[in-house]
């Protein structure tokens, strides 16, 4: 009998059950709104990459502070307008 690979073994981080070990690491798609808002593919990507294997997902980076210098298209965060597509 072959062993499962440890890839695809449950584990625990922080007290949360993961299905496997795949983590699909944060990074930026450049597909939000031009203001930042969550679009429909940001949360075609995320599920996508879900149903693909992945037990956990970091979100990519985002806007925590707008000083002018955060490119469009990205993901923001820096006012209450914007956590309600994040939770979707």
């Amino acid at each position: 009998m072959t062993e499962k690979s440890d890839l695809f073994s449950e584990t625990t981080i922080g007290g949360m059950r993961l299905k496997n070990r795949i983590v699909r690491s944060a990074s930026g798609s450049g597909i939000a709104s031009k203001d930042g808002f969550v679009e429909e593919d940001n949360r075609k990507w995320f599920r996508e990459t879900a149903e693909g294997g992945a037990a956990l997902i970091i979100p990519e980076m985002m806007c925590v502070e707008n000083d002018g210098n955060f490119p469009e298209h990205y993901l923001r965060i820096d006012g209450d307008d914007y956590i309600g597509g994040l939770k979707t």
